[in-house]
């Protein structure tokens, strides 16, 4: 019975660390733009594509796999979206073929808007937020935004 019981508190313990920072992957619920929703029926990006190409003011998605329980969580490099996108909102979403198994995967989504056209480098990184972060990125996209005219006047990242 002893066992059990300390076998149930390290269990209780792990949620209570593992929870709390899982919210971490995007901000603060109180600092996470409310807008994702904005993004709805917009184009859908995974790591698989390198190249994102949208219109000035359009919205995209860009969605990981990822699997909390495994303390790795994907975050944007710098935490800030770069300059000339706009973070929507971002969420966690599990598998929907396993969405009641504990330790069962599903995806990140972050939801941007582009604000200005030009090509900008976008990065996040598959961390565990506790520990300090790598230098590098563990996807990449390179982002160009056009206008109605097909102008670039956006150059970051480059």
């Amino acid at each position: 019975m002893r066992r059990s019981s300390l076998l149930a508190l390290l269990v209780v313990a792990s949620l209570c660390v593992l929870v709390p920072l899982r919210a971490s992957a995007c901000p603060a619920p109180k600092d996470n733009p409310p807008h994702f929703d904005d993004a709805l029926g917009a184009p859908v990006y995974t790591k698989a594509d390198k190249e994102i190409t949208v219109s000035k003011g359009q919205a995209f998605i860009v969605r990981l796999d990822s699997n909390p329980t495994t303390g790795f969580t994907w975050m944007l490099k710098d935490d800030a979206a770069p300059e000339g996108l706009e973070l929507l909102g971002c969420k966690y979403t599990r598998t929907a073929v396993s969405p009641r198994v504990i330790g069962s995967g599903g995806v990140d989504s972050f939801a941007f808007r582009a604000q200005r056209s030009g090509s900008v480098k976008l990065e996040l990184q598959h961390v565990r937020p506790w520990l300090p972060r790598p230098d590098g990125s563990d996807a990449e996209f390179s982002v160009s935004v056009a206008d109605a005219e097909g102008q670039e006047d956006l150059k970051n990242g480059e």
